[in-house]
């Protein structure tokens, strides 16, 4: 390899907060270097990324209803609008990075990718950008894994991540997952 691990670490520690940058056009880029990267980190890399992710989108789902609930409470519309941008960004960056990791592996199907694309979908409902993410998100997995569908990736994921796959990539959200 022309990078070793340590040099694939530290890239990927670098380009992975750029992808919470306040302008969106950064945030997308950053995303598609950090899929670049992880391809070629390594399982551990991988694992490092895609666990901080997962763990940041689920917080996240709550921190971007409380900085909705602060920014509704507060008396400017500027203010207002600077704590949700940056709960946006915030949360944006944290898909964003999970969506890098399932890009990393496109024709793949590790064991990690059901809970991972599970957590996806808890933001298959959220405003723009959020959603759009998701769906592209959704869309790319579902695209790459044409080939071998019914082969592999029926047998291997549950009627639930299935039904959860159809949805958010048609951009309908994850009705059946969020209620259950």
């Amino acid at each position: 390899p022309v990078l070793g691990a340590v040099a694939v670490e530290g890239l990927r520690v670098a380009v992975s907060p750029a992808c919470a940058d306040e302008r969106a056009e950064v945030r997308e880029l950053a995303s598609a270097t950090l899929s670049g990267v992880l391809r070629v980190g390594g399982a551990a890399s991988l694992e490092r990324e895609r666990a901080e992710a997962e763990a940041a989108v689920r917080a996240g789902t709550l921190t971007l209803r409380k900085a909705r609930r602060k920014a509704a409470a507060a008396a400017g519309s500027a203010r207002r609008s600077a704590v949700t941008v940056g709960a946006t960004s915030a949360r944006h960056g944290d898909l964003l990075r999970l969506a890098a990791c399932l890009q990393s592996r496109p024709y793949d199907l590790d064991s990690w990718m059901e809970p991972t694309l599970m957590a996806l979908s808890d933001a298959a409902c959220e405003p723009p950008p959020l959603r759009d993410t998701v769906k592209r998100a959704f869309q790319e997995f579902r695209r790459t894994h044409q080939d071998t569908w019914e082969a592999h990736v029926v047998p291997a994921l549950s009627a639930e991540a299935l039904e959860v796959i159809n949805e958010c990539a048609r951009g309908q959200g994850a009705s059946s997952h969020m209620f259950v």
